[in-house]
This record gives structure tokens, C-alpha cells and sequence, in this order.
């Protein structure tokens, strides 16, 4: 049963990682059990446990059986068909960041998050492309917002806010990037570089305010 739960667990990891990276724990254990059950059934039929009879259902029933089976349809094609393509249009993004083919990194990342809005860091990369070669920081800071609010445990959300800091004090959004990099710093006290920023962010405000007094 050791060895059996061993290849089941393994078979699993190593399918899942054909299409996510890194694991996912929902995904991994899915197809776990997806494999304990083929196999356990194969097991069951082999034995002559079990015996295949056949489905009947009244007329009625039909109607609902096509209901389920379309439920099961679009549930696979938003579940596993979008996150897979998604997921390759992430692979086509890294590929095309390590090239240096910025437009066509540009493409990829718009389809991955296109295919899967809610995903995490395929948001995050979006935000850091805008911010660096593409240079739209008002896309930026839409991927970034949608990479905080749907949030799904992908990054790390110090990560997240310290990205909105920076962002936030390149637009000139002073007292927004000091709120940001101060939640940055909540969720990791020891993030040294959200701490170098806030004191950036700290020593503007502090000579803003010398030029105010001084205006006045």
C-alpha cells in the first residue's frame, strides 16, 4: 500500500508539472487521487469485484443527465483548459523576457492573464514588465491593484505592496507609496529594501514640507 500510495503520489506530481510550475497543492493532489481511483478500479474490474452494468434512467432523467454533462463541460473548460493555456502563455513570456523580445513578452502575459484573470503572478509579471521595458505605469498600476485585490497566495503579498510603492512614488503619489511600503513592511518587518524606499519616500515628504514652511 506504501509503494502503491508512493507511484500514485509520484504519477501526480509529475503530471501536474507538465502544465504548472510551481506546484500546486489543489492541482497535485487531484490527480493523485484521479490515479488511485483508475487504478483502484482497474484492480476492482480485474478482480471480478465488480461487474459493469448498464446505465438506465427514466426519460425524464435524460434532460438533467445533458444539464450535468454541460455543467461538467464548462466547468472543465474554465478549471483546466484556461489555466493550461494560460500557463503556456506564461512558459511563452519567460522564454520571450530571456530573449529580450520585450513585444513579444508583452503579447504572452496579455493572453496569460487574459486566459486566467484571477491569477496572481501572471498579473505581478504583467505590472513589473509595464514598469520596466513596456513603460505604461497606468497598466502597471491596473495589473497591480488586480494582483492585490485577487490575491490567490501566489506571491507574497509584501512583495506586492512593496511593487505599489514604488510604482506609486515614480507617479508622484507620495503619500500613497509611504502607505504602501508601510503595509509591505507589516507583512515583512525585515524587507530591507521596502525599508530603504520608505525612507526615501520619508526624507521627500520631510523636504516637501521645508519648501511649504518656507513658502508660507
Amino acid at each position: 500500500m506504501i509503494a502503491s500510495a508512493a507511484f500514485y503520489s509520484l504519477v501526480g506530481v509529475m503530471v501536474v508539472a507538465l502544465f504548472f510550475f510551481p506546484f500546486r497543492l489543489n492541482s497535485t493532489l487531484f490527480m493523485t487521487v484521479l490515479v488511485m481511483g483508475i487504478a483502484e478500479g482497474l484492480y476492482l474490474r480485474h478482480g471480478g469485484l465488480i461487474e459493469k452494468a448498464g446505465l438506465t434512467l427514466p426519460g425524464g432523467r435524460y434532460g438533467l443527465l445533458s444539464v450535468v454533462l454541460l455543467f461538467l463541460i464548462g466547468w472543465l473548460y474554465y478549471s483546466g483548459y484556461k489555466p493550461i493555456k494560460g500557463e503556456m502563455e506564461h512558459l511563452g513570456y519567460k522564454k520571450s523576457m530571456s530573449m529580450g523580445m520585450f513585444k513579444e513578452a508583452e503579447k504572452h502575459i496579455a493572453k496569460a492573464v487574459e486566459y486566467d484573470p484571477d491569477n496572481t503572478l501572471y498579473c505581478l509579471y504583467a505590472a513589473q514588465l509595464y514598469m520596466g521595458p513596456a513603460k505604461d505605469l497606468a497598466k502597471a498600476r491596473d495589473m497591480l491593484e488586480r494582483a492585490v485585490h485577487l490575491f490567490n497566495g501566489d506571491a507574497t503579498k509584501w512583495s506586492l505592496y512593496y511593487l505599489k510603492g514604488q510604482l506609486a512614488f515614480q507617479t508622484g503619489a507620495i503619500m500613497e507609496a509611504k502607505a504602501a511600503l508601510e503595509k509591505s513592511l507589516q507583512y515583512n518587518p525585515l524587507y530591507t529594501e521596502a525599508q530603504q524606499k520608505l525612507d526615501e519616500v520619508n526624507k521627500v515628504i520631510k523636504e516637501h514640507d521645508r519648501v511649504m514652511i518656507k513658502f508660507r
